[in-house]
């Protein structure tokens, strides 16, 4: 029994001793040169990232939450949460060897990303980033002091007790940044929806939500104006996400000069703010999987290009597409009967 208890309490030992071991690391290495992990990420209001090869990104959080970027666009979510992961978790594992220190510090220098933190006014952490995934997986990091000098050495950085590379999380593209969501007006409501079938005018119609539920022109047939299929019309413009931003394709102004599009889409807010959203046909790419005949012209069938607020160049996924270009009779035709059991 008594051997028992002695075992039992080795073991106990041996698990506060790896728990320290493993979750204080930091602890083993000089503050100064080794202040990667930022504890209460709740608490940071402002991150630079800079990259001397790809741009520099801010980003401040807002009073609702939500996180901006340089000033101008929102943030993705998820890429701000998983930013603020890596910082909360990421510690000083090592010292980098000396084999590896002159290299690194090359690296380091002409390529790494430079990291600020700050919480309110100040600035509480600054670091360079390597870009190339070191040894077992770990990420090469060098500290700045507060006197603004560089740490003597970088260190090898870990993901918790994780060999992650965390180097991924500092990407300053702003494309891969910027939340794909549109017509989303964060302090208003949706006033009107506009839909313009450029080569089919007569097809045109207008929604409006107040002071209640219309659609102009209405239909000659007689048919009552279906509210419930317009609401729910009017609500998927809360959920319309774009797959990506293409302001770097090749292609993007010579479709624009020669195309026309085939629709707008132009959305009022109740506080007076538009978005509005130009649909152009999308020529057949190595993967286009449906193919789009239009005029006796093939087009990609699976995805579209938009010009969104004369600034963006966007691809829209044709499922998008099809649920906003539905024709105005389908707003004044009734839900189809339920079905009976004998049926």
């Amino acid at each position: 029994m008594k051997k028992n208890l002695l075992y039992l309490g080795i073991l106990v030992v041996l698990a506060v001793v790896a728990y320290f071991a493993f979750t204080k690391e930091t602890s083993l290495f000089p503050k100064e040169d080794t202040n990667f992990q930022v504890k209460n990420t709740e608490d940071i209001t402002e991150i630079f990232l800079s990259d001397p090869t790809d741009g520099n990104i801010k980003l401040t959080k807002q009073t609702n939450g939500t996180w901006l970027i340089n000033d101008s666009f929102k943030a993705q979510k998820d890429w701000v949460d998983f930013l603020l992961d890596g910082l909360e978790k990421q510690h000083a594992s090592q010292l980098i060897p000396k084999s590896m220190h002159n290299s690194a510090i090359k690296q380091l220098a002409s390529a790494g990303i430079k990291v600020q933190v700050y919480q309110g006014d100040k600035k509480t952490h600054e670091f360079y980033v390597g870009k190339e995934v070191s040894k077992d997986n770990l990420t090469v990091m060098l500290n700045v002091r507060p006197d603004g000098k560089n740490s003597p050495r970088p260190y090898m950085v870990k993901y918790g007790v994780q060999s992650t590379f965390l180097g991924i999380r500092y990407k300053t593209g702003l494309e891969i940044w910027r939340d794909k969501q549109i017509f989303n007006f964060a302090n208003a409501k949706i006033a009107s929806i506009g839909i313009n079938f450029l080569n089919k005018p007569a097809n045109d119609y207008t929604i409006t939500t107040v002071p209640t539920l219309s659609v102009t022109p209405a239909v000659t047939t007689g048919d009552t104006l279906n509210t419930r299929r317009l609401k729910k019309y009017v609500e998927f413009y809360d959920k319309m996400y774009v797959m990506g931003y293409e302001n770097v394709y090749a292609y993007k102004d010579s479709i624009m000069q020669h195309q026309k599009p085939m629709a707008r889409i132009t959305v009022k807010a109740t506080n007076g703010e538009q978005s509005q959203l130009d649909i152009y046909y999308r020529g057949l790419t190595k993967n286009t999987k449906y193919i789009l005949t239009v005029d006796g012209k093939d087009y990609n069938g699976d995805s579209y290009f938009g010009w969104l607020d004369n600034q963006d160049f966007v691809l829209v996924n044709s499922t998008n597409v099809d649920k906003i270009l539905r024709s105005r009779a389908e707003f004044f035709t009734a839900d189809p009967a339920p079905k009976t059991l004998a049926e």
